[in-house]
């Protein structure tokens, strides 16, 4: 048993064999299909613990989602400290 765990590792190692997918269910495959129409990205981020719960304290209170929040202030921010056009005739700083 060992050797062919072994010679199974070597065969995936050298790429004579590639591994296995599992198919996507027929949600997972809809899900795909509409992030990639819309551009929707999910990200994790790695927060303090308090941070988190006021957070999401804060949201249910307004009756806004977390991502709705989220996405105001991340847009928000970016138009904020968005890099600015030089004019014609400025120099770089």
């Amino acid at each position: 048993m060992r050797q062919n765990i072994n010679e199974l590792a070597e065969l995936l190692e050298t790429g004579k064999i590639e591994p296995t997918k599992r198919q996507l269910t027929a949600q997972e495959r809809a899900n795909k299909k509409w992030e990639e129409k819309t551009g929707v990205q999910a990200k994790t981020y790695k927060l303090d613990a308090e941070t988190v719960k006021r957070f999401a304290a804060a949201c249910e209170i307004s009756g806004k989602s977390q991502s709705e929040v989220l996405s105001a202030f991340m847009t928000a921010y970016s138009f904020i400290f968005q890099p600015k056009p030089n004019r014609a005739g400025e120099d770089d700083e």
